[in-house]
């Protein structure tokens, strides 16, 4: 039934009970695994998988679990259940799942195994029994797209969303789709309809967002698709000596007057649609939501909209300059002021967000792990101001964020992203040793 007149906290507890339904009773994960910090080894020794699914789940990436399917190694059926086997466990372990319909993607698996029968001269589709999950907001045909808003939940999709519709005409399997903040603008993916997915690499940390269900899913292996500084030096010093690469240093000008500016966009309306939504329900503001002072925002007149679509025009050829005039293919930089963070303490989205802002192509590449030598700087290293010092005060050393992945982010040319694929697995291949 449609959520308007019900509260919230009801909606939540019978959505979440038909989402548990979902998981088949053989797949379910014993209490053994309550209270383990890193969870990324529990779907090879839970015992669920098959020594085959394993194999499927673990030792391939998309373009070669495709080559399998195309020479018929492995049927779409197989593979379609090995990555719902393995979704379910991952969405036990981490909550990153919203709606499941592994039902649905094993009869279409099957349909198009009896497709491949009935004409093996046929040529097949590009991604012919691929499994894919998709993140909450993309709409799936008889499923919810509550994007973690309550009165969203019962009101599923008449069609399916153009990613959606592509994915399936290209022969990909549809099975699941994963968790997102409430109202998809922070960087904790936590709502008041499913709760917070948690991070499988170290559970007292967030799994971030706006995509975090979707990210805990792929690093456990449910999904093939879908200490920063150190981390930043450490590509640096492997890159600097490599023939193949220079390195040119780079200040970025206005980042911060450009993320302010990328949110108002955001909340055109002084975000007063979103505060009638959480009123249906009488839901709250998750507390990453409420950090970063929606409620405070205000409108923006259509004056105004002209002036912030003038600053977007006057940023972006600044920004064609910056690459133009030094002559780079990519800028290397940290993609947060941080490792991933104690739930509700995140802070924002700059180093990210300057590209949706300029709508440029980037790419987080891991290089490290927090380790035990990784001990906190003093705060009087703190010299630019308030949030400077609170971010220094985030890290308390190598035991709480023991295993956080540490990142580095690369940024292309706007329409270049090709370009940047090709660099990113040239740098990938010299940081972290796969030449």
């Amino acid at each position: 039934m449609p959520a308007v007149g019900r509260n919230y906290h009801t909606i939540a507890a019978e959505k979440q009970r038909q989402r548990q339904s979902k998981v088949p009773k053989e797949w379910l994960l014993s209490e053994t695994y309550h209270g383990i910090t890193n969870l990324m080894e529990v779907p090879l020794t839970c015992g669920i998988l098959s020594e085959e699914e394993r194999l499927i789940t673990s030792n391939h990436d998309a373009t070669s679990l495709l080559e399998k399917l195309k020479s018929g190694s492995w049927s779409a059926e197989q593979v379609t259940i090995a990555f719902c086997k393995r979704a379910a466990i991952a969405h036990q372990l981490t909550n990153c799942l919203t709606e499941i319909f592994f039902d649905e993607a094993m009869k279409r698996a099957r349909g198009l195994d009896r497709e491949r029968q009935a004409d093996p001269t046929k040529p097949i589709r590009p991604l012919h029994g691929l499994p894919v999950s998709l993140k909450d907001s993309f709409q799936v045909s008889g499923y919810d797209t509550s994007t973690g808003l309550a009165c969203f939940v019962d009101e599923r999709a008449e069609e399916d969303s153009a990613t959606a519709a592509m994915l399936l005409d290209l022969g990909a399997v549809l099975y699941c789709k994963t968790n997102v903040p409430q109202s998809i603008m922070t960087a904790d993916s936590d709502n008041n309809v499913f709760g917070r997915t948690l991070n499988p690499r170290n559970t007292a940390l967030t799994a971030g967002g706006s995509t975090g269900g979707e990210g805990a899913l792929i690093a456990l292996r449910g999904s093939v698709l879908g200490v920063v500084r150190r981390g930043l030096k450490k590509a640096y010093d492997l890159l600097q000596p490599c023939s193949k690469v220079e390195l040119v240093p780079l200040t970025l000008p206005n980042v911060q007057r450009h993320y302010i500016d990328l949110l108002k966009y955001f909340t055109l309306d002084g975000a007063k649609n979103y505060f009638e939504l959480f009123a249906r329900t009488g839901e709250p503001e998750v507390p990453s939501l409420k950090a970063i002072g929606l409620s405070s925002m205000k409108s923006t007149d259509l004056l105004g909209f002209f002036d912030l679509n003038v600053r977007r025009q006057a940023a972006a050829r600044d920004y064609q300059r910056l690459f133009h005039s030094n002559g780079i293919d990519a800028i290397l930089m940290p993609p947060a002021p941080h490792t991933a963070l104690p739930p509700d303490q995140w802070t924002s989205a700059t180093y990210t967000g300057l590209w949706n802002y300029l709508d440029y192509p980037a790419i987080v590449i891991p290089v490290d792990m927090v380790r035990p030598s990784d001990v906190a700087d003093d705060i009087s290293n703190a010299k630019y101001g308030a949030e400077d010092s609170r971010l220094y005060r985030l890290y308390t050393g190598p035991k709480l964020y023991k295993d956080a992945p540490i990142c580095v982010q690369l940024v292309g040319y706007r329409y270049a992203d090709e370009a940047l694929m090709h660099t990113a697995s040239l740098v990938n291949s010299i940081v972290n040793g796969l030449e």
